[in-house]
Formats: structure tokens, C-alpha cells, sequence
């Protein structure tokens, strides 16, 4: 029956193959699947501390106060931080004063500028014998009038006028001698910023603005004028205080006017800009301001 079978098979063309399901090469292959490895996670980046607020002390009640102790006087004040890049008080800061002698740091920084630029040259002779880099120093130091005016001179009005519209200085007249406090501190912001100095030429300008001593001039009846006797006096000796005066005085006690400008630097690591423009203040007064400053920085 077998034989039978296969003989009917072969007549018919049908392979054993076929009748036995195929051959093991032609059975399928298991579908091989891939493995693949889970990818590593990375961990999450840290968050960043938030960012701590700037510590601004305010000086504006300071001002306040102290400015309402002197009844009677015309007063101007600005005070900057100049860490912080904000105005931490002012009163009557656009009021327009006589600069007096303030107006000899905007000529003798030009001067600076100018001189660092190769504009001018420092071993010139200017005035009554002294050169022009005797004079930058002087007429800040000293406070030098001759100096101050030929100063004024040499550069001239139209230099000097791009040096007041570039420094933001808009209210400030250098020959009518008009001056604000808020146009005064604009200056210590740019000079405390000292753009285009060396290193060298910075330090002689905080020098001759630091180191001031007592000199022949008007000052009352002893013809001496102690240049720190306003708010550098007032503050501890921890305090750099690089000033400049503007007064006429009338009995070395009590002043016609009496303008006092600083970037001060205390010990602590803050840095201020602070103009104090007074007609009929005392020196007293002024100390006055500048202890209760240092009392409230912290």
C-alpha cells in the first residue's frame, strides 16, 4: 500500500519534501528580536542658588533729617552707590548753585584725559611757573586758582563742552561757574569708573584728592585753609575720603558757601558718591552729615 502511495505521488510530481512537511533549511526561522539597553538617565543638573538681592542702604531719611536741621540755609545733596549703580538719596539735587572752586576737578580731570590721550603735554609751562601736570595737581589738591583758571583756558570752551555733554553733566556752566549736585556726582560716577586712565594717572588724581594738606589762602583770619576740615573730618579715620572743596568763606567757621564732594570708600568694601552743595552751612554742620552716614552704612 506504501509503494503504492509513493509510486501515485511521484507520478503526480509531489516531493517526499512536500509530504513530509519540508526539509529542516526550509522550516522557518524564529523571528530574532533585538535586544535593546534601556539608555542611562543623567541626573538631573542642580538648580542654581537664586541669586542674592543687592544689600542697598538707603540714605534718603539721613538726608532728610539732617537737611531739615539747618533752617535757614540752602542746601543741595546727592549721594550714590556706586557698587550698586543706584541713588540712595537726594534733596533739591537740580537746584543750581555758584560752584565755586568745584568747577577746577571737571578742568583738571579733562586735563588728565586729555594728557593720557597725548592732547596735551605735562612738562608745558602753564602758570605762574608751574607746568601743567603741577597744575592738575594743584588745583585739586590745593585748590589752586591760577592754576584752575589757566587750566580753564587752555582747554577751552568747546572742549570743555564735550567733556560736560559726554560725562551727562548738563546743568553745570564752567564760565558762568554754575553747578548742581546731581551734575557733580554724575562726575565722581565717571571718575570713579576712570575710563581710558592708567592705573598710574588714577592714582595721582586719588592722591591729590586724598592726601590735602593745610595751605596759605582766604580762608578767615589765620589765612589757612584746612581743605579737610568739611566732610572728611567728619568721618573715622577707616574712611578714604577723596574730596574736593568749592567755599567762599566768610570767618573761616561759617562760609558763604560751602560745597563739598567725595567718593568716599569704607572699610567695609562699599563706595559712595556724595556732593554737598550749602550757602550759609557750617562746618560743623557738615561734619555733622557725614557721621551720621557712616553711622548708617552697613
Amino acid at each position: 500500500m506504501v509503494v503504492f502511495i509513493v509510486a501515485t505521488m511521484m507520478l503526480l510530481g509531489v516531493g517526499l519534501a512536500s509530504y513530509s512537511g519540508g526539509t529542516e533549511d526550509e522550516k522557518e526561522e524564529p523571528e530574532l528580536v533585538a535586544e535593546v539597553e534601556e539608555p542611562e538617565l543623567e541626573p538631573e543638573p542642580e538648580s542654581e542658588p537664586e541669586p542674592e538681592e543687592p544689600k542697598v542702604t538707603d540714605f534718603q531719611n539721613v538726608i532728610n533729617s539732617w537737611v531739615w536741621s539747618l533752617k535757614g540755609a540752602k542746601v543741595a545733596v546727592m549721594m550714590y552707590d556706586l557698587d550698586n549703580d543706584v541713588y540712595v538719596g537726594k534733596v533739591n539735587a537740580d537746584t543750581s548753585f555758584d560752584s565755586a572752586s568745584l568747577y577746577k576737578l571737571v578742568v583738571a580731570y579733562a586735563g588728565y584725559l586729555m594728557r593720557e590721550k597725548g592732547e596735551i603735554k605735562g612738562d608745558m609751562y602753564l602758570t605762574g611757573g608751574r607746568t601743567i601736570n603741577e597744575c592738575l595737581d594743584a588745583a585739586v589738591r590745593s585748590s589752586n586758582s591760577a592754576c584752575g583758571e589757566a587750566l580753564r583756558r587752555y582747554i577751552g570752551a568747546e572742549k570743555l563742552s564735550e567733556f560736560l555733554t559726554k560725562w551727562g553733566m548738563e546743568s553745570t556752566d564752567l564760565y558762568n561757574i554754575r553747578t548742581t549736585a546731581g551734575d557733580m556726582v554724575a562726575l565722581l560716577k565717571v571718575m570713579y569708573k576712570h575710563e581710558g586712565l592708567s592705573t598710574k594717572t588714577w592714582a595721582e588724581i586719588q592722591d591729590s584728592m586724598l592726601n590735602q594738606p593745610k595751605s596759605e589762602g582766604l580762608c578767615g583770619e589765620e589765612k589757612i585753609c584746612n581743605w579737610r576740615a568739611g566732610l572728611p573730618s567728619g568721618f573715622s579715620s577707616g574712611v578714604k575720603v577723596y574730596d574736593k572743596v568749592g567755599w567762599l568763606s566768610k570767618d573761616g567757621e561759617s562760609w558763604e558757601l560751602y560745597h563739598d564732594v567725595a567718593i568716599l570708600e569704607f572699610p567695609s568694601g562699599q563706595h559712595y558718591a556724595i556732593a554737598v552743595l550749602t550757602s550759609d552751612a557750617t562746618l560743623v554742620q557738615i561734619r555733622d552729615l557725614a557721621k551720621k552716614i557712616e553711622q548708617g552704612v552697613k
